[in-house]
């Protein structure tokens, strides 16, 4: 038999308008065709026959019009199997590519079966220790640059690149032993959301070592989680392996189980961090921002415009802060530039009145839109949302009840300290909520 390096080959790329091709389509096809010495190319526009998104790399210099003009899948269906003809088909994550064609085919009545290689596939057999698989990483790996990318023919001819040096570099014998498993159309994976609920909630994606991939919020889980599981499995840079999911009544319930369920996978790994306040302190000797910690508590005064869960995102908040608005760096309580302002330079940022005072005034006008709020109530508050009620109290989620005794037990807890990432999510959403407050005189504060 013909070793399968010896044999025509097709280096196929296709860009899409999506990642689900049983409702997205194929935007333009790449075919380089090799046949010994003898190396063909094909390319071509497709009109998807839909709408589709601009954030899609493919269309970045695509217009409406120029895929309008384009011929439609069927038009050049019998051209490209004709291409596709006699030779195995070779794809980076073959699976996607072969998928889609599929697709395209079945929509015409017409069954698509074709020798397939994955070199997704055969770069993780032949090269296990490496860091990343993914296209990009492998030309680099091999010194190989190729210019333009993430259009069809271009991608097709940096996989084309990219075989030619694995067949000179390696020999024969370990090419051909890594493509042991080649055969037919490339194996489906398998269903990892078959089995998860249509309605809203929480997913996550795992690698086979259990390493979350994703954790997001859903409207429709089964429906979400399997396109993002095609999209990963597209950029091939990691694996899904098992995808788990947990129920939510509703949007915020399922922002409080995401926060929940990513602090419970990060815990094993996350340097715990206490979240910091930043208040203005113009009588201070020192900088003109005072950063205080969360867990002391919400701080006295008007002079709170901001809080952060970690003293690095505070001080990356306040170098935007000093860029936009022309302030001091070291007024601000942060290490100096290579370059700094001029009142820095004289040493007089700081020590001099008059500097320090238009500073002062430039950070007041900066931060007067940004006042913090305090927590808005007297005590506890209830939230109802489809059947179940998160209880919130200074700014932390208490717990969710799903009945009276719950409840009950939830109104009497006290909040351990403020809780930023529920600050961030509750502060745009109170004004729409259906809140009812718990126990005595806890209404809203004067």
């Amino acid at each position: 038999m013909t070793p399968v390096i010896q044999r025509p080959l097709v280096f196929v790329d296709v860009e899409t308008t999506g990642f689900d091709a049983a409702r997205d389509r194929i935007v333009e096809l790449g075919l380089v065709g090799v046949d010994g010495d003898e190396v063909s190319e094909w390319t071509t526009l497709l009109d998807p026959e839909r709408r589709w998104r601009r954030d899609v790399p493919a269309f970045a210099d695509l217009s409406r019009d120029a895929l309008a003009d384009a011929p439609r899948f069927r038009d050049v269906a019998e051209e490209l199997r004709a291409r596709l003809a006699g030779r195995v088909f070779v794809a980076h994550n073959a699976r996607f590519d072969f998928r889609f064609l599929a697709a395209e085919f079945a929509r015409l009545g017409i069954r698509f079966e074709t020798p397939a290689i994955c070199t997704l596939a055969l770069a993780r057999r032949l090269q296990p220790t490496a860091e990343a698989h993914h296209l990009d990483a492998l030309l680099a790996a091999h010194g190989l640059t190729t210019g333009t990318r993430h259009r069809a023919l271009p991608d097709a001819r940096a996989l084309w690149c990219w075989w030619q040096r694995l067949v000179r570099d390696t020999p024969a014998a370990i090419v051909e032993a890594g493509l042991a498993h080649y055969g037919g159309a490339p194996p489906e994976r398998p269903a990892l959301c078959a089995d998860l609920p249509a309605g809203r909630g929480v997913y996550a994606v795992f690698d086979a070592a259990r390493t979350p991939l994703a954790i997001r919020s859903a409207r429709r889980l089964r429906s979400e989680a399997s396109t993002l599981v095609a999209a990963l499995d597209a950029r091939g840079a990691s694996v899904p392996h098992t995808v788990e999911a947990r129920r939510a009544a509703g949007p915020l319930d399922a922002a409080l189980v995401r926060l929940a369920w990513a602090r419970e996978l990060d815990a094993a790994t996350r340097v715990a961090e206490d979240g910091v306040f930043l208040r203005v302190t113009p009588d201070s000797a020192g900088p003109l921002v005072e950063r205080l910690p969360v867990a002391a508590g919400w701080p006295q005064g008007e002079r709170c415009f901001a809080v952060y869960a970690s003293r690095k995102r505070a001080d990356r908040a306040l170098g935007r802060l000093a860029r936009d608005h022309g302030l001091c760096r070291s007024a601000l309580g942060l290490a100096a530039r290579r370059a700094p302002c001029p009142a820095c330079a004289s040493k007089a940022c700081t020590s001099h009145p008059a500097a320090r005072l238009r500073t002062l005034a430039k950070l007041v006008q900066a931060t007067s839109a940004l006042r913090l709020p305090a927590w808005p109530y007297a005590g506890a508050i209830a939230v109802r949302e489809h059947g179940v009620v998160h209880v919130f109290a200074d700014w932390c989620h208490l717990g969710t009840a799903r009945d009276e005794d719950e409840l009950a037990v939830l109104a009497r807890t006290r909040a351990a300290k403020v809780d930023v990432a529920v600050f961030e999510l509750l502060a745009t959403r109170l004004g729409r909520a259906r809140v009812r407050p718990l126990g005595k005189g806890g209404g809203k504060k004067e």
